[in-house]
């Protein structure tokens, strides 16, 4: 496979995510494919380090190296600081910092002028339960824009030693994105997104709480502290209070609905912000049948939801317990919505995609189906409920007319 690819001279973009490549396979094609500009594959579980000049001379010109490896965490971290030390064309190295960002958010023929001893890097990682926060990280990468914080230590979650030259952090100058993840807020978190740091300038914030660490951010902080948010990923639970605070330019939004109460003020005023054009749906509610009560949104408030775009439904149904009937009843509620959505939206909604978990997307079990091609992966990662692989059992999950609109509504180019 390395012989054929390397005869594909003019290739820019190497995304191949099903193959798994050894590092010196991988350095060796880069070597004949000077055009090379994104890289996004797998790596063995071995990597044994290249050559500093073989590496330079391979990825002279790469931009983005995406790559995931089932290699121990050290392993993983040197091999990415090997790369970001000695690439300075790179931008992203390892994944993206920036959990709204994909491949096509780059301009690869743009060229960028970069002088002696100076990066290229954008996108950058530091995770805290395995790393000290470096004293020159500002002045030696000074284009970082997209920022992920990583803190999962679960046995003293309000732990401040790693966080004790914190202000290293606050001192870059180009900062759009913040990725937290298990940030405390009462003694972090909300010194990052305040005024006087990164609040001003953020155009995309992801928050994450880990475990029963609850960081306690609210809607309302976020929008009173960051005017320019476009995207937003609240992945906390649930305050359950009033918006209050005028919406920043909100085009995307993701939630997480399993951290909301039940009847949330906060979900409904939410969806209000009318500037959204893409939202992702993920989980359940515990009661689904609040999202009956989403459906007055749709149908009758007048400025909401009327520049929505992608509308994105993902189940999670990943579980291992059986749920049958809840999931008949989670299902029932899910499929009005969306059918509700897609007739009332059909104005400006251009694509629609509604998934039982991250495997599998529901028109594609249904292709499977009625093709007598049921994949066993796809089906057997719903849950207990569908080991018993025949079309019979999905009786409940058939909705013709729910598969008649979300095929209106395909998007057939998907990107995440």
């Amino acid at each position: 496979m390395v012989e054929k690819l390397s005869n594909l001279r003019d290739l820019q973009v190497l995304q191949l995510e099903v193959v798994i490549f050894n590092l010196p396979d991988l350095v060796r094609l880069s070597q004949r494919l000077k055009r090379l500009r994104l890289i996004s594959t797998n790596l063995t579980e071995i990597i044994a380090m290249p050559a500093v000049e073989d590496l330079k001379e391979s990825f002279e010109g790469l931009k983005v190296f995406l790559f995931w490896t089932q290699a121990n965490q050290a392993n993983r971290r040197a091999f990415t600081r090997f790369c970001i030390e000695n690439i300075p064309t790179l931008q992203v190295v390892g994944d993206f910092a920036n959990e709204f960002c994909t491949v096509n958010d780059f301009y690869l023929n743009a060229e960028t002028l970069i002088w002696p001893g100076s990066s290229d890097l954008r996108h950058f990682t530091l995770d805290l339960n395995y790393e000290i926060i470096p004293t020159d990280l500002h002045t030696r990468f000074k284009k970082i824009n997209h920022l992920k914080i990583i803190w999962t230590n679960q046995e003293n979650s309000d732990d401040k030693k790693p966080f004790r030259n914190e202000e290293l952090l606050k001192k870059f100058k180009k900062i759009t994105s913040l990725d937290l993840l298990g940030v405390p807020y009462s003694t972090i978190l909300s010194r990052f997104l305040n005024k006087n740091s990164y609040g001003s300038t953020l155009l995309a914030l992801h928050v994450t709480e880990v475990g029963n660490h609850h960081v306690g951010l609210t809607y309302n902080q976020v929008f009173k502290d960051c005017t320019k948010l476009e995207k937003l990923f609240l992945d906390v639970d649930d305050s359950a209070q009033r918006i209050t605070e005028k919406f920043p330019p909100l085009k995307e939004l993701k939630l997480n609905l399993q951290r909301f109460k039940r009847n949330s003020r906060t979900l409904w005023d939410v969806l209000k912000a009318p500037k959204l054009e893409k939202i992702e749906l993920m989980g359940e509610l515990t009661y689904p049948e609040d999202l009956d009560k989403l459906q007055p949104l749709l149908a009758r408030h007048p400025r909401s939801l009327r520049k929505l775009k992608t509308l994105i439904v993902n189940l999670g149904w990943t579980d291992d317990t059986d749920r049958i009937e809840e999931k008949k009843v989670s299902f029932e509620k899910t499929s009005r919505f969306l059918k509700v959505a897609m007739e009332e939206l059909k104005g400006t909604l251009t694509g629609v995609k509604f998934s039982l978990n991250d495997s599998c997307e529901f028109l594609q079990l249904f292709n499977c189906i009625e093709n007598a091609a049921t994949i066993m992966e796809i089906v057997t990662s719903l849950g207990p409920s569908f080991q018993n692989v025949n079309s019979g059992d999905f009786y409940w999950l058939y909705d013709e007319e729910l598969i008649d609109y979300l095929i209106s509504f395909r998007i057939i180019h998907f990107t995440t």
